[in-house]
């Protein structure tokens, strides 16, 4: 029970301290905790929040229960999303790619997207802070130097490999997906 508007709950105060401790949020949502040991070691932190001198250890016990039940809820929904978007995902193995790092001015100043169109294979640029990556097929190799002329290429990595996740539009609304992958 309350004393004052001030204080929070018993509850509300187990989830704020639970929910700066990820460690314990993932061993919860998993099944996996002592909760009269969990209860013990969060006890001084709860007393804080509630403003009280006293707190039952099984009133946090109880708390952290009631919280861990809606924590697997959430967890169970979130994986069905993960799986779905998996489910409807395909992963390819991409060989023979080479790597650039490129200045951004070049890029910026260069034709590099007609090759898009002009030829029919693996082409991909990320933009970053200070300049542009390149991953293509080894067959754009000399295509792409000479259009971004070889003083602006940072790096040049050739023989390397990529796995490419071709997923559905959902992918973009379920974070975590590269972690289950």
């Amino acid at each position: 029970m309350k004393n004052n508007s001030n204080e929070i709950s018993i509850a509300e105060a187990s989830r704020t301290v639970i929910q700066t401790k990820p460690a314990v949020l993932n061993a919860m949502s998993n099944g996996i905790v002592n909760y009269s040991a969990l209860a013990n070691m969060i006890m001084d932190e709860v007393l804080g929040l509630v403003n009280r001198e006293k707190v039952h250890i099984d009133a946090i016990k109880m708390a952290l229960m009631r919280y861990s039940e809606e924590i697997k809820e959430r967890k169970l929904e979130f994986d069905e999303k993960i799986a779905s978007v998996l489910i409807h995902s395909k992963l390819q193995l991409k060989n023979e790619l080479i790597y650039f790092s490129v200045s951004k001015r070049a890029v910026i100043d260069s034709n590099i997207l007609k090759l898009i169109s002009d030829y029919d294979v693996y082409f991909q640029l990320i933009e970053g802070t200070n300049s542009f990556t390149i991953l293509a097929d080894v067959e754009l190799k000399d295509r792409i130097i000479e259009i971004l002329n070889k003083k602006n290429i940072l790096l040049m990595n050739e023989d390397q490999s990529g796995l490419i996740l071709i997923s559905p539009s959902e992918i973009i609304d379920v974070p975590g997906i590269i972690s289950f992958v």
